[in-house]
């Protein structure tokens, strides 16, 4: 048998600006909020998962200083739920438009966006007890991950 011809490297690199404080839309901290919640939060998910099912992701992803100070940050932490609810209360109006328009297509999307904010804020307050830095670093901790910073 021949050896396997090479190896494949998976690097993910995060960065955003400072932006807490800095209003919220559209160069403020919605900026931060919406990569949280569709990129962190479903990596997360998704990694911690494949761990639970004994599959090691093997991913490295670089977090910059400013992106990991700004998660860590009380501000953040009391602000992106709200972030949340925001979508979902988005998502249940675009829902009952799109059905009272018998639009079924476009309602069962909104549905979805739905349920997809619901379990994002379940997994930041239950799973990662709204601490995203320290998911990040169990997860490197267990060898699933790599963090690197730049």
């Amino acid at each position: 048998m021949s050896s396997p011809p090479g190896a494949l490297c998976l690097v993910l690199h995060t960065h955003l600006p400072y932006v807490l404080g800095h209003s919220t839309w559209p160069h403020g901290a919605s900026m931060l909020y919406e990569a949280a919640a569709e990129c962190y939060l479903p990596l997360l998910r998704t990694f911690r998962r494949l761990v639970y099912d004994g599959i090691l992701p093997r991913i490295t992803i670089g977090l910059t200083p400013i992106v990991v100070e700004q998660l860590a940050d009380d501000r953040f932490k009391e602000w992106f739920p709200h972030y949340l609810d925001d979508r979902i209360r988005t998502a249940e109006a675009n829902q009952g438009e799109f059905s009272y328009r018998n639009d079924l297509h476009l309602a069962w999307l909104a549905e979805q966006w739905v349920w997809h904010y619901r379990e994002l804020r379940r997994v930041y307050h239950e799973e990662l007890n709204r601490d995203i830095v320290g998911a990040f670093r169990e997860l490197q901790e267990q060898g699933a991950i790599e963090i690197m910073c730049s």
